[in-house]
């Protein structure tokens, strides 16, 4: 059974919780998102993801998904955090 606190969260509109979630790292906004069926569905929609990708610079505003050939945003996220993560292993190790 969820506490108290647990159910207001979730009661909150959605565009308030992606407004916070905007402002969280990656990490754990996936974390959150495991957490129950309506905030993984939430939190895996392609408009807060975008805005994660050009909040870390991973994409310029306007790039579109079709162009990234992602599936969704959440996809050209980790593929494009992958990438540069490998790359900066890479140039590190150099």
């Amino acid at each position: 059974m969820r506490s108290k606190s647990e159910m207001e969260f979730l009661q909150l509109d959605d565009d308030i919780l992606q407004y916070i979630c905007e402002k969280s790292n990656p990490r754990e906004i996936i974390r959150l998102a495991f957490t129950c069926r309506s905030l993984h569905q939430l939190l895996t929609g392609n408009s807060l993801w975008e805005k994660i990708c050009i909040r870390g610079g991973l994409v310029s505003p306007g790039s579109r998904l079709e162009d990234l050939g992602g599936k969704s945003w959440l996809d050209v996220y980790a593929t494009l955090f992958l990438f540069f993560i490998v790359s900066y292993s890479v140039t590190v190790l150099c």
